[in-house]
């Protein structure tokens, strides 16, 4: 009756599987979605904006990138103590900088071409411009990449939780 048996506790072992599976899944869509859109907000900022600014942000981007997610994720478990959100949090504040190259690439591209010079011409504010002209384009990037980096945050997240980090052991 039981597909994959039982535990010691005679818990069903396929019915946890899948309750865990869903966690999982929950986790590492929430962790895509919000470095897709972080990155895609710094990423269009800097590239549409240029000079100073975007100096500034992609050095912000280059600090985040050279810190190790793990010895970060290690040192806020050890003071704060090892959740689901701490993990999510880091994640998030850390796992963007690929996002925000990306956008950054396409926003320097699209910001010389036709489409987005006329509105600039006929007195549209850059935020209107960046919301209707540039953001069709750079989420269609996003998405090629979230989709592939589904299956990265699925190996770090149970990585971060097989150390104790994650998510703790009722769940």
């Amino acid at each position: 009756t039981h597909v994959l048996g039982t535990d010691m506790l005679r818990r069903d072992l396929a019915s946890r599987l899948a309750l865990g599976g869903l966690v999982s899944m929950g986790i590492v869509l929430l962790v895509v979605v919000v470095n897709t859109i972080i990155g895609m907000v710094v990423g269009m900022i800097a590239g549409y904006a240029g000079g100073r600014l975007d100096n500034a942000l992609m050095a912000w981007a280059d600090v985040q990138l050279a810190m190790p997610v793990i010895l970060v994720l290690i040192a806020l478990s050890a003071a704060i103590g090892p959740s689901v959100w701490l993990m999510v949090f880091t994640l998030a504040a850390t796992y963007w900088v690929g996002y925000a190259r990306v956008a950054r690439s396409t926003a320097m591209s699209l910001r010389e071409r036709d489409f987005v010079i006329a509105p600039r011409i006929q007195g549209g504010t850059p935020v209107w411009i960046v919301t209707t002209h540039v953001a069709p384009h750079v989420s269609i990037q996003m998405l090629i990449l979230a989709s592939a980096d589904i299956g990265g945050v699925l190996l770090l997240t149970s990585s971060f939780d097989y150390l104790g980090l994650g998510v703790q052991p009722p769940t």
